[in-house]
């Protein structure tokens, strides 16, 4: 059904032009999805490698400051196409584009499952304010759609908060850091268990370390995180 429903005519969700399948165009895919995936990233942060260390694995930060997680994994560039795409699908509910941005997901993890294979893709929780204000869970909706993808259970209480916390939108780099310290708390199911993050938007990385370190603290042998946008 899947192919079928890829060849219907439709337009594509950033600039209006014919595509199929409720997906891209194939020029806004190209530049705001393939030029991230080809481009030299980190694999612990996601940012871009400076050209001398295009080969290289990590960041100079990175190496210094190690990740709770094994790898961080983001579909998109939170720049123009990025970020209006995140809008549409949270600010202005359009839950239809959980489809493609979940796909898209999925398709940009793909380098990473062949050395990590999570047993279940793991949402970050969203607080009650989140909740209130967008009316669902960005990151629940798109891990359904990543399940689907790559044929991994998804489980919505493998993770929870144990604090409620302030939002992070207005917070600085370290204000972020101090705000989900011990703000999540993971079910002992996850014990000697890889385990996959689904969030939406990784800005300082922050909140994918808390989250992987309350896995880790759990028992989890190893955590990646796989966001729909980089900021």
């Amino acid at each position: 059904m899947r192919i079928l429903f890829d060849r219907i005519p439709s337009v594509c969700p950033l600039c209006q032009l014919a595509a199929r399948g409720g997906h891209l165009c194939r020029g806004c895919e190209h530049q705001w999805f393939e030029q991230r995936q080809q481009r030299a990233l980190c694999r612990s942060c996601g940012e871009d490698l400076p050209a001398l260390w295009a080969t290289a694995c990590q960041c100079a930060r990175c190496r210094v400051q190690p990740r709770k997680f094994a790898a961080l994994v983001c579909a998109l560039d939170y720049g123009v196409g990025g970020q209006a795409l995140v809008q549409m699908y949270k600010t202005q509910r359009q839950l239809a584009l959980a489809a493609l941005l979940g796909a898209l997901m999925a398709r940009a993890v793909r380098p990473v499952l062949r050395q990590y294979r999570p047993c279940a893709w793991v949402p970050v929780p969203a607080s009650q304010a989140r909740l209130m204000r967008n009316g669902f869970s960005p990151a629940q909706q798109l891990a359904r759609v990543v399940a689907g993808h790559t044929a991994i259970a998804w489980r919505l209480d493998w993770l929870r908060l144990a604090s409620e916390g302030a939002p992070q939108k207005r917070l600085s780099r370290h204000e972020r850091e101090v705000a989900v310290i011990d703000r999540f708390v993971a079910h002992s199911a996850v014990r000697n268990r890889c385990i996959g993050v689904i969030d939406d938007v990784v800005t300082t990385g922050s909140t994918a370390d808390a989250t992987a370190g309350a896995l880790k603290a759990a028992g989890a042998t190893e955590v990646i995180v796989l966001a729909c946008a980089r900021a």
